[in-house]
């Protein structure tokens, strides 16, 4: 009978092992995610995960939301025509997205908020194929676990974030490479520093358009995304529940070389009307090339006349 009892007892005792591991492993697991999170909130460039942390820390009473458009924005032109303070949370690449994650942890984080201006982009609105590299908004994905919002997008664009996101590591498995650039990038190749740690968060390149090889294009075709578009309204009840001003803008583009966004804007403006919340398309402002470093980016002295434009429009009521 001892024998037969002994037998039995080493049976159990890999089961017993493995229990032991999957313990060890869930608890390493949650404890590494923890470990690049705490990390990635001490950082402050503009690169990658970086420029969601570097926005929550903010405290300006007034910020700007967008893509790389978005970077022409000057927080100093906004700040002389209202008194009131901005930085500039560019954010490249991202779309509806990543803006109503990052609204929902503002709100949340922000109690002195009181204006945000978002450059609505046609990406911002339309469907549109994500790269083989993955889906951008993930450059958010360290917010997943504690943000209803992350959850909610995260699972549309991919279901099997329902299961990737058991882990704490693989919502910051894009952290780590953001912290080595925030920890070297400056000292290893200096002149990224403007890039990495420019004050106002404000980010334009010198450069002109030579608009004489452009050719016309047809208008874009409008194909909205509902599920962005409901976000965009969801961050409209947001902001209006908290009493933040939300106002929505658009930079110009230099559409002799590019392709005419206008149906797209056209069609958001409808939108924005119905929602109560105003709406400034400048996309058909400034059409020379000697304020764009590419068709799609205001240059310097473009980013200037920009922002003189939103700080007009800032002025008026509503």
């Amino acid at each position: 009978m001892a024998s037969s009892s002994t037998s039995s007892s080493s049976r159990r005792l890999p089961w017993r092992r493995i229990a032991l591991l999957a313990a060890l492993l869930v608890v390493g697991d949650q404890l590494l995610g923890r470990l690049v999170e705490a990390a990635l909130w001490t950082t402050d460039s503009n690169w990658g995960p970086n420029q969601a942390v570097r926005l929550l820390k903010r405290d300006e009473p007034g910020l700007i939301l967008g893509d790389s458009r978005a970077g022409a924005i000057l927080p100093a032109t906004l700040e002389a025509a209202t008194g009131v303070a901005f930085f500039n949370g560019t954010a490249p690449g991202q779309t509806a997205h990543y803006q109503a994650i990052m609204l929902e942890r503002l709100l949340a984080r922000h109690p002195g908020l009181e204006v945000i201006v978002y450059e609505i982009d046609h990406i911002d609105l339309q469907r549109r194929p994500e790269t083989a590299g993955g889906f951008p908004v993930e450059v958010a994905g360290f917010l997943y676990h504690d943000s209803p919002t992350a959850r909610r997008v995260l699972h549309h664009v991919d279901p099997w974030n329902r299961l990737r996101h058991l882990s704490r590591t693989y919502g910051v498995n894009g952290a780590l490479a953001p912290i080595l650039v925030d920890r070297l990038a400056r000292h290893l190749k200096p002149d990224l520093n403007n890039r990495l740690t420019t004050a106002d968060g404000h980010y334009t390149r010198p450069g002109t358009v030579d608009t004489s090889a452009c050719a016309p294009t047809p208008p874009a075709t409008v194909d909205l995304d509902p599920f962005k578009l409901a976000l965009i309204e969801d961050m409209v009840a947001a902001a209006r529940a908290h009493g933040v001003r939300l106002v929505f803008v658009t930079a110009p583009l230099l559409l002799a070389c590019s392709i005419d966004q206008g149906p797209v804007f056209a069609a958001f403006a409808e939108r924005a009307a119905r929602w109560g919340v105003p709406y400034h398309d400048f996309h058909r402002r400034l059409q020379d090339g000697r304020w764009f470093y590419d068709n799609n980016h205001l240059n310097h002295q473009g980013a200037a006349l920009y922002s003189e434009l939103i700080a007009e429009a800032l002025k008026r009521p509503g």
